[in-house]
């Protein structure tokens, strides 16, 4: 009896020890690695001078791929892996991408690529055909592609491309209430500057990601209600000649403020409109009112006159009450060279303006009398009216 045991027991151990034999392969087989195939150089041509990057190329689904991070990382840009997306930046410019999507949110519009990004290990990898299309309109900047150089085996033999791993399922984007896509007028980010005639009109969609801003007794946010309102504004000022409008953000990221500014003024912003709703503790309180910068010198001296502009067209394009125009420390103009004004559109505390800003007619609304402000003051400064 006990020697029938132990030869059971053998038995077992025995199995047991090729299973994890059988599954160690498979593993090692399954783990994804970087195979160094073939050497492309790219070439960013930068106001400084021209910057070189040598990368190595791999093949997945016949497709040749390449590191994105190791291209920002030598030309002195970034590639940040977070758990919901890739933020990419270079230059003052940001856009986010999602491993296994093709779709790229850039500032100035949303695109796709031909083909998804990939991730191994910690690189993020961009097919190769891809890398000039994502540089000219995600971070406007004119990368081209040199030749590409094959290594030799020990036997003198060129390697042959091998696949990677297969590429990750689609992954959702992030859900953005009532918010339109990005506008098809929007122009291309291959534009490396604005035009001596041309105005950059930087608008600010207020909170984001974790900060939603005020919410309603219904449930909608302020930041929902915000970016929507930009979109909608994007798309406006978008359509007018001589305007180039651009959005902090277009989806649903939170940004520090000094990034805000920060964009604005790599941008060259003639103005920055920040736009959000109303947070006052009072549900009875209702209507807009506008903050504007409290500079005194420089361009930044002109956004009261920009602020009054703005509210009068407001309130006749939506029937709103004005709150009034008030010169604010508001942080997010602190930092901003130029006519900047804080609108508060709608108090989201209160029942009747939280309906409205749900509806997106009244939001196109508050986004056109925005609109004819701006066109308002430019038209009073005597510039070419955007």
């Amino acid at each position: 009896m006990l020697n029938n045991a132990l030869l059971i027991l053998r038995r077992a151990d025995k199995s047991w020890l090729t299973c994890i034999g059988i599954l160690a392969a498979m593993m090692a087989l399954a783990a994804p690695t970087i195979q160094a195939q073939t050497s492309v150089t790219f070439q960013w041509s930068a106001e400084n001078g021209v910057k070189t990057a040598a990368v190595e190329a791999t093949s997945q689904n016949d497709a040749a791929y390449v590191s994105l991070t190791q291209l920002m990382r030598a030309f002195g840009g970034s590639c940040d892996i977070t758990p919901s997306r890739v933020e990419v930046g270079m230059g003052g410019r940001l856009a986010f991408i999602r491993i296994g999507s093709n779709m790229v949110d850039a500032s100035t519009s949303q695109f796709s690529l031909a083909r998804r990004i990939l991730r191994v290990n910690d690189e993020i990898l961009l097919a190769q055909d891809d890398v000039a299309l994502f540089f000219g309109k995600a971070l406007e900047a004119t990368v081209s592609m040199g030749e590409a150089t094959q290594p030799e085996t020990e036997t003198g033999e060129a390697a042959s491309l091998a696949p990677l791993e297969s590429p990750a399922p689609p992954s959702e984007p992030l859900p953005v209430e009532s918010a339109p896509p990005a506008p098809d007028s929007a122009l291309p980010a291959t534009e490396t500057a604005v035009q001596p005639t041309m105005k950059a009109i930087i608008i600010d969609a207020g909170h984001g990601g974790n900060d939603t801003g005020a919410i309603g007794s219904n449930g909608l946010q302020e930041k929902t209600a915000a970016l929507s309102i930009a979109k909608e504004l994007q798309a406006l000022l978008q359509a007018e000649p001589n305007t180039k409008a651009l959005l902090t953000r277009n989806e649903d990221i939170e940004l520090p403020n000094a990034a805000r500014a920060n964009f604005a003024q790599v941008n060259k912003g003639a103005l920055f409109i920040s736009v959000h709703s109303c947070a006052s503790y009072s549900r009875t309180a209702r209507g807009f009112d506008i903050f504007y910068s409290d500079a005194e010198k420089g361009a930044a001296a002109q956004s009261r006159p920009l602020a009054e502009a703005i509210a009068q067209a407001l309130s006749e394009a939506t029937q709103m009450e004005s709150r009034g125009v008030f010169e604010g420390p508001c942080r997010v103009l602190k930092s901003a060279a130029m006519p900047g004004v804080l609108v508060e559109a709608g108090c989201i505390a209160n029942e009747e303006d939280e309906s409205q800003l749900g509806r997106e007619a009244f939001r196109r609304d508050i986004a056109r009398g925005i609109a004819n402000g701006v066109k308002a003051y430019f038209a009073a400064q005597g510039s070419v009216t955007p």
